[in-house]
């Protein structure tokens, strides 16, 4: 599945099938490809209260409910700036979110792919990092681009940080 809170839906399923006919893939014979567009007012899938505390927005409360329905082996979700109703830098705010994404993949035995742009300043170093310590030391495999300098523009993907790496030779083994 893929939760896009951040673009219209036209734009992403534009992107979808200019990505597929370079591939030589038809986007609408994809089988089991859930696309979900809510409403860009009511994207946020936890909110923080006036004491700090992080709680479930009726939007993630829906999406297990369709995890628990559908049984996904993975939900992408665009971006966290668009469902984070809480401040970046703020440690207990950002493992909480991240404690209930953790939850309920290790509840349904799938995996979920928070997808987040980097800061000017990780830009600038490379390192393709944003906000907060927390947020990257909250995940188990943060990921970012790389793109090749002069001539060479091909995108590789270098894997910053491997908590599980047991699950990611799995996952390798499953692939082939």
């Amino acid at each position: 599945m893929f939760l896009s809170c951040k673009e219209p839906e036209h734009n992403i399923r534009d992107r979808g099938e200019r990505i597929c006919k370079h591939r030589g893939l038809d986007l609408h014979t994809i089988a089991d490809l859930h696309m979900v567009f809510p409403d860009l007012d009511a994207t946020w899938l936890v909110h923080a209260g006036r004491d700090g505390r992080m709680a479930r927005a009726p939007l993630l409360d829906w999406l297990e409910s369709w995890i628990k329905e559908h049984k996904p082996v993975l939900v992408v979700i665009d971006s966290i700036a668009a469902v984070f109703d809480g401040e970046a830098i703020a440690r207990r705010q950002v493992r909480a979110f991240f404690a209930m994404f953790r939850k309920i993949a290790r509840d349904h035995g799938m995996a979920i792919v928070l997808l987040d742009h980097p800061s000017v300043r990780g830009m600038a170093d490379g390192t393709g990092t944003a906000n907060s310590v927390d947020r990257r030391n909250s995940v188990r495999s943060p990921d970012a681009p790389e793109h090749g300098k002069g001539c060479d523009m091909k995108r590789r993907r270098r894997l910053r940080k491997r908590n599980r790496q047991r699950l990611v030779a799995h996952a390798r083994r499953l692939r082939r």
